[in-house]
């Protein structure tokens, strides 16, 4: 024998590549079991959760863009920022947008983390701001609720800084 096993002993060997085959099988029957309980409806309508609450955060944290507010927030989204209702409805959601936005130069969104679990979507990210020419780079956590493909209930979390 040549290679990795070549200074070990044949019964050895073969032990070793019995039980990496055993390994090997066992992993396969498990995933094998994991793809077959997938529901392929489950699977698009959570893609669709993401791209939602992705494209909310991009177009309308990101860039403040309020045309987007009115197309992807039910009518009565409700806000709520560290537990606290911030706004109910979509006008008021615009002017606490506008109220937010308007110290900083620029905001960028980069998302580090996002699932979807029916029409729950959790979020880690990170604004990047630039206020008073400075960048400031903050972590946020958010919480989703989405019915008919519209934003009901948002739920947002900054830790606190120091």
């Amino acid at each position: 024998m040549s290679g990795i096993l070549s200074g070990i002993k044949w019964p050895v060997c073969l032990i070793l590549i019995l039980a990496v085959g055993s390994m090997i099988s066992v992993c396969s029957r498990f995933s094998a079991k994991k793809v077959e309980s997938v529901d392929p409806k489950h699977v698009s309508k959570n893609e669709e959760n993401k791209s939602i609450v992705r494209y909310f955060l991009n177009e309308v944290v990101g860039q403040g863009n309020q045309d987007a507010v009115k197309v992807i927030l039910a009518p009565d989204c409700r806000y709520f920022d560290a537990g606290r209702v911030k706004t109910t409805n979509v006008p008021e959601f615009i002017d606490y947008l506008k109220k937010a936005r308007m110290p900083f130069e620029s905001i960028k969104i980069e998302i580090d983390n996002i699932v979807a679990e029916g029409n729950r979507v959790a979020v880690r990210y990170s604004y990047h701001s630039v206020l008073a020419g400075e960048l400031i780079v903050v972590p946020a956590m958010a919480d989703f609720l989405i019915e008919d493909g519209k934003i009901v209930e948002m739920w947002r979390y900054i830790p606190a800084r120091k």
